[in-house]
């Protein structure tokens, strides 16, 4: 593990976030010093616990749009949302963080310093996509993975690219300067991006960038299913839709671990 450590952006996605989704982006804030800011799709809404801690993100779509950022979501007919807006906000109107994270906001993190630890182990890898998989697609006669995905049929529509295509799950990635920026490259070339399930991984293989599918993300799944004897502090966990079992599954964690450390102390009798 490398002693190299920049501190980083986390970018939550959310269209209205929850109480707990608000929270647990403080609670990284807080606890861990990283930088964290949470998109707020609907700009309309006023979010009712908003304290100030964690800086919200609000941009029109019809803003994000002009400038190239939309089409992200399969069945939004182009328009823009959180993803589309984020990646507007950190290109167009800052610009000065050399690698993000962005996180959906029903995807489980049980330890606050997750982030820290995968960007501590990975520091010397130079990453510029870190995702769960890298599925490509390389023969147009080779339909497994193209078939194993619903995005087939939207594939297409916006992405102005033939085989071969690559893909990933990417509820949570993290994105490097370098990345970022062929992402801008593209807006202004082709006026929209295309699904984002095939789009960021599509781009690193075309421009030669480079993609790290690591061990920590193998639970980002469209349907994880995933057992409490499986949680660790090191990994994060895709899709953990209801909020009280957030809660439910951090405050377990967290015994878990006290319980742990008074073990290999040698005093839990005490």
């Amino acid at each position: 593990m490398s002693s190299t450590y920049e501190v980083l952006m986390i970018c939550f996605l959310s269209h209205r976030p929850s109480k707990r989704a608000y929270g647990s982006a403080k609670h990284i804030a807080q606890t861990t010093g990283e930088e964290v800011s949470i998109v707020v799709d609907d700009c309309n809404y006023e979010v009712p616990y908003y304290d100030g801690v964690v800086p919200e993100i609000k941009i029109p779509k019809e803003v994000a749009e002009a400038a190239g950022y939309r089409a992200t979501v399969s069945w939004s007919g182009g328009s823009a949302y959180s993803r589309d807006k984020a990646l507007y906000h950190y290109n167009v109107i800052d610009d000065s963080h050399d690698k993000i994270w962005f996180v959906e906001d029903d995807v489980f993190i049980p330890n606050p310093y997750a982030f820290e630890m995968i960007d501590r182990k990975y520091a010397d890898e130079d990453y510029d996509l870190i995702c769960s998989s890298n599925y490509i697609n390389r023969n147009p006669q080779d339909t497994k993975h193209i078939n194993d995905w619903y995005w087939r049929d939207y594939v297409d529509k916006y992405c102005p690219f033939d085989l071969p295509l690559a893909s990933s799950m990417i509820c949570v990635m993290r994105c490097s300067r370098k990345l970022l920026k062929k992402i801008h490259e593209h807006a202004e070339v082709y006026g929209s991006l295309f699904m984002d399930e095939v789009f960021f991984n599509t781009i690193c293989l075309r421009e030669n960038l480079k993609v790290g599918v690591i061990d920590e993300l193998k639970y980002i799944t469209w349907a994880s299913r995933f057992e409490f004897s499986q949680i660790q502090r090191t990994h994060l966990y895709h899709p953990v839709k209801n909020d009280m079992d957030h809660d439910r599954l951090r405050e377990k964690f967290k015994e878990k671990m006290q319980n742990d450390y008074i073990t290999a102390l040698g005093i839990e009798n005490l």
